[in-house]
């Protein structure tokens, strides 16, 4: 992803609900420090909506649990990761296991 089209993105955060995981994993490898907390939350909901959609009973049984557990270790220090743990992941973690269930 150039960086033309990053800044753009980032300036209308909302557009990234709707990219899929593998986009915004690509965006978030060429992204500046400064913007991996604002891409990170989204990256979590399509990661979260993609497994929900491909294999709806796994997630639905293992995501309600790794969504906080996942930040949880990110606070702790436990896990290395090019953001810091935020309420915002959770969230978008949890609209991500419902769009894929659901379909919302």
């Amino acid at each position: 992803m150039d960086n033309q089209l990053l800044a753009m993105i980032l300036k209308n955060p909302g557009q990234m609900a709707n990219m899929s995981h593998a986009q915004l994993y690509a965006m978030r490898q060429n992204a500046p420090k400064d913007a991996q907390s604002l891409i990170g939350p989204y990256e979590h909901q399509a990661f979260a909506r993609e497994f929900a959609q491909e294999s709806p009973i796994s997630a639905a049984i293992s995501l309600p649990f790794a969504i906080p557990a996942y930040t949880a270790a990110k606070a702790l220090g436990l896990q290395k990761t090019r953001s810091p743990a935020s309420l915002d992941e959770i969230i978008q973690g949890y609209k991500g296991l419902a769009q894929g269930l659901f379909g919302l």
